[in-house]
């Protein structure tokens, strides 16, 4: 069975996803669609897979339609040698509800549906509010190995002053909607600022972070922790929007 997926352009998902989508379902040829890449280059200081800059923070709706038009390019009727197709993005608090992720998705199938003038099945694979929520979501694989003697407290300072003491299966309503669209906090940021030190939060974990001297770097540490964490484990703490995609994959089979 072939796969082909479409990815935000962002260094983690560049770098890592490969790895992730394999132990997401290892039965599956994956080809990444989009973004192009340039290859890891060590005299050049890329010691992981980058996207090419013209591509580079491709997400949303840009996503959607470089998609839609590498379909219609390259791979229109019986061009297309994918079982099916998945696009992996941030959610990025861009949808109300689930009803209104539901239509979103089928606008996407129809679309798809128009480019390829044939029906492939699309599969949408959001991190909610962004692909920090998955490796959240695997401490062990994530933060808590990446960080060795630093991940009591980050897992502390995770739970009270960033989720504001909700349990983690709620990680994917972090964050709200700002009228122009984005989320009003980012997870990401909140997580380099809890390592960095920076701003301050009741249970005080931040002056224990800051002095190990240690970043959350999305080209390296982002990279790592996405090759390693474990989509069952994803799934148990992301329900609305990683779980039902993940189970769809798993339960497919292409007509014969």
């Amino acid at each position: 069975m072939r796969a082909g997926y479409f990815s935000t352009a962002g260094w983690t998902e560049t770098g890592g996803l490969g790895s992730f989508l394999t132990k997401l379902r290892a039965d599956v040829e994956w080809h990444r669609c989009f973004p192009a890449v340039n290859k890891p280059a060590p005299k050049l200081g890329r010691v992981v897979a980058a996207p090419i800059p013209t591509q580079a923070g491709t997400t949303g709706e840009p996503l959607i339609s470089a998609m839609v038009d590498r379909l219609r390019s390259f791979w229109s009727g019986d061009r297309c040698p994918f079982d099916f197709l998945l696009v992996v993005d941030d959610a990025d608090c861009r949808f109300e509800d689930l009803p209104a992720f539901a239509v979103w998705k089928e606008q996407v199938q129809q679309r798809v549906r128009d480019a390829l003038g044939r029906d492939v099945p699309v599969f949408t694979l959001l991190a909610s509010p962004e692909i920090e929520a998955w490796m959240v979501s695997d401490w062990d694989e994530s933060f808590g190995r990446q960080y060795g003697h630093l991940a009591w407290a980050l897992r502390r300072h995770v739970g009270l002053c960033i989720l504001g003491g909700q349990p983690l299966n709620t990680i994917e309503s972090f964050g709200a909607r700002r009228p122009a669209g984005g989320c009003d906090r980012k997870l990401s940021r909140e997580l380099e600022d809890a390592l960095a030190g920076v701003g301050a939060c009741a249970c005080g974990s931040q002056a224990n972070l800051a002095t190990a001297g240690r970043r959350y770097r999305k080209r390296l540490d982002g990279v790592e922790m996405l090759q390693r964490i474990r989509p069952p484990q994803v799934r148990d703490q992301c329900p609305a929007y990683f779980g039902p995609t993940y189970g769809t994959i798993l339960a497919f089979n292409p007509p014969p």
